[in-house]
């Protein structure tokens, strides 16, 4: 029940949103100030149909039924209230030049947030260990460097086609196939909210845009995706852990390889001769 609930609702404040609202006009960060680089057009229906449908969801979150389940869970409806700073801080970047510097700020301030939110990790397991409480502030870090995390995943895979949708889809999916009564209402309609808000997201980007394809997603979009998709794993709670354990590792390896990557794109720019005129 929760999971079709929550995936009907991000479907339709996702396609409201997509056809209903304005896009950006996304400068790169390499531009002139002349603005000689054609500024890349960006959408924001997938960021506010994750807010707007966790909002009405949370009205219904304690009317879900949770039989079989651990319980209602944290209410999904402080996740806008959460993802505030790091909307702010990329709306300025699809509404002008994109700038690191921000990104990394407003996925701090989120991330801690998020222990604020009720989404944490208030236990880890491990088999040498069992399982452990989690100190406050080592729950607050693990927010934010799970946040980071998983901001970075999804920032690379938008460089794929319709990479970032998959990715996204396919993270709900484990939750909402993993069952167990350890999952909640909040987990399981988390997982239906963002699945529905992506098919959202798409869909309604074929129909509004036909002449000129689905517009790409802005940073905000991207970011307020990741944070989603943090609460969601946090809110899954043992299957977090798990996921935690397979997602956080390849992740932390695939950022390494990137940055090991343009380091040495970078160093053979060094290198390389200047050209000689004849």
């Amino acid at each position: 029940m929760p999971f079709p609930v929550g995936f009907l609702i991000g479907l339709a404040c996702a396609s409201l949103a997509t056809v209903l609202l304005p896009r950006g006009r996304q400068r790169l960060a390499h531009a002139g100030r002349d603005g000689e680089v054609e500024p890349r057009r960006v959408g924001f229906g997938l960021w506010v149909g994750l807010a707007a449908g966790s909002v009405v969801l949370g009205l219904v979150q304690g009317r879900l039924d949770a039989a079989g389940l651990r319980g209602v869970g944290s209410p999904v409806w402080t996740l806008p209230l959460a993802a505030l700073p790091l909307a702010l801080a990329t709306l300025a970047s699809d509404l002008g030049r994109v700038r690191s510097e921000r990104h990394a700020v407003g996925l701090l301030v989120s991330g801690v947030a998020l222990f604020f939110a009720g989404f944490a990790f208030p236990v880890l397991t491990n088999p040498l260990t069992g399982t452990v409480a989690v100190a406050t502030i080592w729950q607050v870090i693990l927010c934010a460097i799970w946040l980071f995390l998983l901001a970075s995943v999804l920032e690379m895979i938008s460089l794929i086609p319709a990479g970032v949708g998959l990715f996204g889809l396919a993270l709900s999916g484990v939750i909402w196939l993993a069952g167990g009564t350890q999952q909640t209402v909040a987990s399981y309609a988390l997982a239906g909210l963002v699945a529905g808000a992506i098919a959202g997201r798409m869909a309604a980007g074929l129909v509004a845009h036909r002449g000129e394809g689905v517009v790409p997603l802005g940073k905000t979009e991207v970011f307020g995706l990741a944070l989603w998709l943090t609460a969601l794993t946090n809110a899954a709670f043992l299957k977090s852990v798990a996921l935690a354990g397979f997602v956080l590792p390849l992740g932390a390896l695939a950022v390494m390889l990137i940055v090991l990557t343009l380091r040495a794109f970078e160093r053979s720019l060094l290198l390389r001769p200047a050209p000689r005129s004849d």
